[in-house]
């Protein structure tokens, strides 16, 4: 069991500035405490820990993808083209073309 560690400021830092990009888990393997502690100080100062975009566990296609389909849709070409080119379903294409798809990246 691991003996209890306290939050110094360096890690209360850290974990501002890593919350939104990295996991508990890593954020526990750098700073020495648990995930679950990780986890509970994040709650307590009220950050949160959603990924967007790319940074998703959910994401599956990278910023320059989406950046791409964007491109092409705003230089005219055609939805079931533009998923035919990026090998995407059409629907996501259809998706990322009208601001329903992912807002960020």
């Amino acid at each position: 069991m691991k003996t209890r560690v306290e939050w110094t400021p360096q890690h209360l830092r850290s974990l501002r500035e890593l919350c939104a990009t990295k996991s508990a888990q890593h954020i526990a393997d750098l700073t020495g405490h648990t995930r679950s502690s990780v986890y509970a100080k994040i709650h307590a100062l009220g950050l949160k820990a959603t990924k967007h975009g790319e940074l998703s566990s959910s994401s599956r296609y990278s910023a320059w993808d989406i950046s791409m389909v964007r491109q092409l849709a705003a230089d005219g070409m055609r939805t079931s083209l533009i998923a035919i080119k990026m090998e995407m379903p059409t629907r996501t294409v259809w998706n990322v073309v009208n601001g329903t798809g992912r807002p960020f990246g």
